[in-house]
């Protein structure tokens, strides 16, 4: 599959050299400096995902909220037939801004749950030493119990055998 700078340059080849520059400037490097600077949030994204220990996720999810159109206001709304294609879409900026703060929540959320599962487990590993060293004094208690009674066996029959002989 041809990457869209690939099919760019073959769209380019077809236009005069004033208009190539004029569509380098207006359209394609800012459409390609939008394209990196999220394949690198993206890819910032699957780190942290794939390492839910790292601090990655948190940066990331933060980052995406101070997202920089490269493209100016003018830029946005100076083609109509772009804003006839947003209206049609039914997206605005408010929604999408709503979206995103509720997905960088969302995933505040499972960074802070991923936490508190990992203190979990050590807790029940704390809990299980706790109950074997439980087990371990009622084991000493009864054995020093017996050893006591032992003891006392001994000690009458020793006197018993010095009273009777």
């Amino acid at each position: 599959m041809p990457t869209l700078r690939t099919c760019m340059r073959l769209m380019l080849k077809t236009l005069d050299e004033e208009a190539r520059h004029e569509d380098d400037e207006k359209w394609y490097q800012p459409r390609c400096a939008q394209i990196t600077a999220f394949i690198e949030k993206a890819t910032k994204w699957i780190r942290a995902i794939e390492d839910p220990s790292s601090l990655i996720l948190a940066e990331a999810t933060s980052s995406a909220a101070h997202v920089e159109d490269p493209l100016p206001e003018s830029a946005d709304n100076a083609d109509p037939d772009l804003d006839f294609i947003d209206a049609q879409s039914g997206t605005s900026k408010d929604s999408t801004e709503r979206s995103t703060s509720l997905r960088i929540n969302a995933e505040a959320e499972r960074v802070a749950l991923l936490a508190k599962a990992s203190k979990l487990q050590e807790k029940h590993v704390i809990e299980e030493q706790e109950k074997m060293l439980r087990k371990r004094r009622e084991t000493l208690e009864l054995s020093a119990e017996i050893e006591a009674t032992t003891a006392k066996i001994n000690y009458l029959r020793e006197a018993e055998f010095n009273l009777y002989g």
